[in-house]
């Protein structure tokens, strides 16, 4: 017998046992979390971020890219990018994106090759957004973040510890 999503954190999970799962819930294709995918819809909460024991999880390797990713500041300043609330915090858009493109994926368009479940259990989520989710949210961001100031904080933050170096990084 096959495990219910209910039953997905109790033992520790195979990839054949995680495509069982994500095939049969009910809100979608890997939407194991309906509880807070509801409450993210009724009142704006953000999902819980969880990480359960797995084992042959597709592109977890992309995890030993975090401290890289942080270190260079990638979420410093996502708060500058704040969102509505919703299910998927700017945070979390933000390393699927990072993740997403060092996975060499060209266009959002080609996520569908991905596993969604795979690669939302390395982000400790039931799932990635959807194409339409992301797109929209990079849209959100251009409208009511300065992407510029952005990048113009990210390249001081990167430039402050060695300022005389400034004139060879260009």
């Amino acid at each position: 017998m096959e495990p219910t999503a209910s039953e997905e954190s109790s033992y520790l999970q195979t990839k054949s046992n995680r495509t069982v799962i994500d095939d049969n819930t009910s809100m979608g294709k890997a939407c194991s979390n309906a509880a807070e995918r509801i409450l993210a819809s009724v009142n704006g909460t953000q999902a819980t971020i969880k990480f359960n024991e797995q084992t042959d999880l597709s592109c977890a390797g992309v995890l030993l890219s975090l401290p890289a990713l942080l270190s260079n500041g990638l979420l410093t300043h996502s708060k500058d990018f704040k969102l509505d609330k919703g299910y998927y915090s700017e945070e979390i858009i933000f390393l699927c994106l990072a993740f997403l493109s060092l996975l060499r994926v060209k266009n959002l368009n080609r996520t569908s090759c991905i596993p969604c479940g795979e690669l939302g259990r390395v982000l400790g989520l039931d799932r990635i957004p959807e194409v339409k989710t992301l797109r929209g949210r990079i849209a959100r961001f251009t409208a009511k973040g300065d992407v510029e100031q952005w990048s113009k904080k990210l390249s001081q933050g990167w430039m402050s510890p060695n300022v005389r170096l400034a004139g060879y990084y260009t």
